[in-house]
C-alpha cells in the first residue's frame, strides 16, 4: 500500500512539473516575440501584428499567473502527498500495534483454552474420586452396621453367660504359680489391673487378624471382642486409603454405659489392639499406655 501511495504522489508531482513547464515555455515563446517586434532596427508591424503581439503578452502574463497557481497547486499536492506518507507511516505503526495486539490475543485465547482444558480434566478425575469416596462411604456404613450388630450379639452373649456368683477379674495373686512364669500370665496380669482399675467387664490383647494373644474376663466375650478388634483395624486401614486419616483410638457406647473400646498400636511392625468392653468409671487412657508400653519389654523377655 505504501508503494502505491508514493507511486500516485509522483505520478501527481510529475504530471503537474510537465505541465507548468509546458506553460511556461509556451509564455517565454509569446514574451519573446513580443520583444522582438519593439527592438530598434525591425521593420514595423501592422495594426494587426501588434493586437496579435499585445494578446501574446496577455496569453503570455496569463500563463505566468497559471503556472504560479499550477506550482502553488503542484506545492500543496506535494505537501498532501508528504502528509499522505506521514499518514501511511501512523497506519503502518497502527497496523504493527494490532497486529501485535492480535498476536497477545491469539496467546490468550490459547492459555485460556488450556486452562479450560486443565478445569475440566480436574473436574473428572474429582468426579471419580467422589464417586471413590461414596463407594467407601457406603462400605464404611456396612462396616459400623457390622460393629453395631456384633456389639449387640456381645451384649446378648454377656447377658446370657453371667455367672450364679459374680465372677472377678482374675488377678496375678489368684494365678496359679506355673502360669505366672509365662508371657501369657504377664500379659493377662497386666489386663487384670487395667480391668480392675477402669472397671471393663473384658479385656483383650489381639493381632491384626482377630487372634487372641491374651485376655481377662469371660471367655466367649474374650473371642467376640477380639474378633470386633479385628474390624475396626480393617476399617482404620480403608480410611487412611481414602481420607488420609489414620485413627488410633475408636469407641462405641450404648445407652445403658457399656463402651467397646480399641486402641489400636504396632510392635514390630506388627499391627496390635486393646480392646475392652464394659460400663467404665475412669478414663483409661494412662492405664492403657502402660499396658502398651510394657508389652514390647514382656515379649522381649520370653
Amino acid at each position: 500500500m505504501e508503494l502505491l501511495v508514493m507511486l500516485w504522489c509522483a505520478s501527481i508531482v510529475g504530471a503537474g512539473c510537465f505541465f507548468v513547464s509546458g506553460l511556461a515555455t509556451q509564455a517565454a515563446i509569446a514574451r519573446r516575440r513580443s520583444t522582438s517586434a519593439d527592438e530598434p532596427g525591425v521593420a514595423p508591424v501592422d495594426e494587426e501584428s501588434r493586437r496579435r503581439a499585445h494578446a501574446a503578452e496577455l496569453r503570455a502574463a496569463e500563463l505566468e499567473r497559471t503556472v504560479g497557481r499550477l506550482q502553488h497547486t503542484v506545492d500543496a499536492e506535494a505537501a498532501r502527498a508528504r502528509g499522505l506518507q506521514e499518514e501511511l507511516g501512523t497506519m503502518r505503526g497502527s497496523l504493527e500495534g494490532a497486529e501485535q495486539r492480535t498476536r497477545k490475543a491469539d496467546r490468550a485465547r490459547e492459555l485460556a483454552e488450556r486452562i479450560v482444558a486443565d478445569r475440566d480434566a480436574a473436574v473428572l478425575a474429582l468426579q471419580r474420586e467422589t464417586a471413590g469416596l461414596k463407594t467407601e462411604a457406603l462400605r464404611v456404613r456396612s462396616l459400623e452396621q457390622q460393629v453395631a450388630t456384633l456389639t449387640s450379639e456381645l451384649a446378648t452373649a454377656r447377658a446370657a453367660a453371667v455367672p450364679a456368683a459374680p465372677v472377678k477379674h482374675r488377678k496375678p495373686s489368684l494365678a496359679p504359680a506355673k502360669r505366672e512364669a509365662t508371657v501369657e500370665a504377664s500379659l493377662s496380669a497386666r489386663l487384670g489391673t487395667f480391668a480392675d482399675e477402669c472397671g471393663y467387664d473384658v479385656v483383650v490383647l489381639s493381632d491384626a487378624q482377630g487372634l487372641l494373644l491374651a485376655g481377662v474376663g469371660d471367655e466367649q466375650t474374650q473371642g467376640t471382642v477380639a474378633a470386633l478388634s479385628s474390624i475396626a483395624q480393617e476399617l482404620t486401614t480403608r480410611a487412611a486409603e481414602f481420607v488420609a486419616l489414620r485413627p488410633v483410638l475408636l469407641e462405641v457406647t450404648d445407652d445403658e454405659g457399656r463402651t467397646l473400646r480399641v486402641r489400636l498400636f504396632e510392635w514390630e511392625q506388627e499391627p496390635l489392639a486393646l480392646a475392652s468392653f464394659g460400663v467404665r468409671h475412669t478414663e483409661p487412657s494412662q492405664e492403657e499406655e502402660t499396658v502398651i508400653t510394657v508389652f514390647p519389654t514382656l515379649m522381649a523377655a520370653s
